[in-house]
């Protein structure tokens, strides 16, 4: 999907969450069915704020006690991404007052503040970074406001919404042991890139191999970086015993190697990437968005220019990256976006600087020709 998908989908998000807010925080009626509609409002939307900060805090468990690994939730699996938020939603609503459950208005506005509530939670008890609050919002809600609806609708149907909510509750739970023995399925996806640069092959290539002093406003904006991804600031070709190596320098500490499989000179290159535990420093990413980590590697990134007329040339990005989920699909939607948000701020740095090089160099050949004339 393209950059304005991904605005559109946070805009949606976000605008639901204010939307639910503003309709929860002034209910209708006089001043004692006021006070007791909040007051039953806030009982509802704590309980599922708490059982989802319940079931965050029961992902760390594995880290404290492997033995528990295989009955546990994983932080990237459909039940702590979908089924929790489902349970949270149902929660929501079950709880709610009782002439107000079975409005639809209410069946989506209590599930959402709930997770908004959930996730602030997180990230200010440190469990949660940006990143992974941005990722995992849209499917929350969506979710959320699902189990809302369905318990709405069991409790206009049937008289047995107290069961539901116990089933909703213990879904997650039930469901992590068999999902654990089933595993992570590895997927390898491309994201490829283009731009027009003026410059020549040359001069890009000069770039490639050597990008030293990576300013931000070389690399354009970026939403990616807007919420925590390490920007690049350098990138270095040395050569090495190993062969040609790339060593790379990100913001906040971060250091790894890309070693040079391929290359035919002013034309393509091609290296893959080499995260060690030492690459990435403690806090930098979650473990859920670690490069190189249980769920998300880069796999390989190659760049081929080719010359145009009029002295330009097409620089194109080509990378390969693996998700490693039970849950894929969404995986790799948000890892595409991203990489092809920071692919494309890339490409925004080798365009601005190469054209400066060139430039530069056109002008340093204009005063030899003048000194020589």
């Amino acid at each position: 999907m393209h950059s304005s998908a991904q605005h559109v989908l946070l805009t949606i998000s976000l605008l639901t969450c204010l939307g639910a807010t503003l309709y929860l925080l002034f209910p209708r009626g006089g001043p004692e069915v006021y006070r007791r509609k909040r007051m039953r409002r806030a009982l509802s939307m704590l309980l599922g704020a708490l059982y989802g900060l319940g079931f965050r805090l029961m992902l760390m468990v594995p880290h404290l006690a492997p033995v528990s690994a295989r009955l546990l939730p994983e932080p990237v699996s459909l039940a702590f991404l979908v089924m929790m938020p489902f349970a949270v939603g149902a929660i929501a609503v079950y709880f709610g007052e009782e002439d107000e459950r079975l409005s639809v208005s209410y069946q989506f506005a209590a599930p959402a503040l709930d997770i908004v509530v959930f996730l602030s939670l997180t990230a200010l008890s440190f469990l949660e970074g940006t990143i992974c609050i941005v990722m995992a919002m849209p499917i929350f809600l969506v979710m959320a406001i699902v189990g809302g609806l369905l318990m709405g609708l069991v409790l206009r149907l049937s008289s047995r919404g107290g069961t539901v909510v116990r089933c909703a509750v213990m879904l997650p739970l039930l469901a992590a042991p068999l999902e654990n023995a089933l595993g992570n399925r590895d997927e390898v996806h491309q994201m490829q890139l283009r731009t027009v640069i003026h410059a020549s092959p040359a001069v890009i290539w000069g770039d490639i191999k050597n990008a030293r002093d990576i300013r931000p406003d070389e690399l354009g904006t970026s939403w990616v970086y807007s919420i925590g991804v390490p920007r690049p600031e350098e990138g270095l070709t040395r050569q090495t015993p190993e062969g040609e190596v790339r060593w790379s320098r990100w913001s906040q500490g971060v250091r790894f190697k890309e070693k040079i499989l391929a290359q035919i000179p002013d034309r393509s290159i091609l290296w893959d990437f080499h995260f060690d535990d030492s690459s990435i420093p403690p806090g930098v990413l979650d473990e859920h968005v670690r490069i190189g980590g249980r769920y998300f590697d880069l796999v390989d990134t190659r760049y081929d220019i080719q010359p145009l007329d009029g002295g330009n040339s097409e620089l194109t990005l080509t990378a390969h990256y693996r998700v490693s989920t039970a849950f894929n699909g969404y995986a790799a939607l948000w890892a595409g976006w991203m990489l092809r948000d920071a692919g494309a701020t890339v490409l925004h740095f080798y365009k601005h600087r190469s054209e400066a090089d060139e430039a530069r160099s056109q002008a340093q050949g204009r005063m030899e020709l003048l000194r020589a004339g």
